[in-house]
């Protein structure tokens, strides 16, 4: 590559030479330019003072031309005498250049410290997102509610549900219960009108008393009955015999026990 950009230099100069010097050169051809010999010995005699200048001019190998008014640290010379460059032995320094985040590769930079020549490599994603939560609906008594989660970085986000609220039942008495019969009694929820109804036990016979509904006579039979006092009902009925046969009964006792 570097023959040819050579050739065309040398080229081009001659030719520029040829066309400021066609007018007035005793060696002109007849029609006033220069012939293609005469432009080769030129390049020849172009190559020949680049030479002595200290540039290579070997066509050869044109590929190991180095310039040697650049100064180069490592620079020597070979057993083909001919200028040579040592490999820089990098030393790097490194710096994170871009941060990683919790979805997005960082970026890691490599410089020599002698020669300046960098690279970079990547830094993985941290996959660390940092979330922040926000109730999104509330939860009733009736259905869940939902959490969102969102990535402050990133705004990855994920949802979660809050559980149902208990309701609020507030209870009332439908049908009373009685000594005998159960009643009833109602709820119903002051958020949602959510009811349901449960059973009252029956209380079962409260505080009892005994009466004589009927007083027994000299010959006539009486009775007495047992009643619950809440609500009447009757529990137990006795006959009261009548005063003649009680009478008898006792006069008949007394000598059943004198000869007992």
């Amino acid at each position: 590559m570097r023959k040819c950009i050579f050739k065309a230099v040398a080229t081009l100069a001659v030719v520029s030479f040829v066309v400021m010097t066609s007018s007035i050169s005793a060696s002109c051809t007849d029609d006033g330019w220069y012939s293609i010999d005469e432009i080769d010995k030129y390049i020849e005699s172009f190559e020949k003072r680049m030479a002595a200048e200290g540039y290579p001019v070997d066509n050869s190998d044109a590929s190991n031309y180095e310039d040697p008014k650049v100064a180069h640290p490592t620079a020597g010379t070979g057993s083909t005498g001919k200028s040579s460059a040592k490999v820089c032995d990098h030393e790097y320094d490194s710096s994170v250049t871009t941060e990683p985040t919790c979805a997005s590769e960082g970026t890691k930079t490599f410089t020599c410290t002698k020669c300046g020549k960098s690279y970079t490599e990547s830094i993985p994603a941290t996959g660390e997102h940092k979330y922040s939560s926000d109730v999104t609906k509330k939860a009733s008594c009736k259905e869940e509610g939902v959490t969102t989660y969102t990535c402050e970085t990133c705004g990855d986000s994920y949802e979660e549900a809050i559980p149902k609220t208990t309701h609020a039942y507030e209870s009332t008495v439908a049908e009373d219960a009685t000594c005998t019969a159960s009643g009833t009694r109602v709820y119903i929820c002051s958020v949602c009108n959510d009811s349901y109804t449960e059973d009252i036990p029956a209380s079962g016979h409260g505080r009892l008393e005994t009466v004589t509904e009927e007083p027994a006579g000299l010959f006539t039979k009486g009775k007495q009955i047992t009643r619950c006092t809440d609500c009447g009902e009757v529990i137990e009925t006795t006959e009261i015999p009548s005063k003649a046969t009680d009478g008898f009964s006792r006069i008949g006792n007394f000598f059943k026990n004198l000869f007992a």
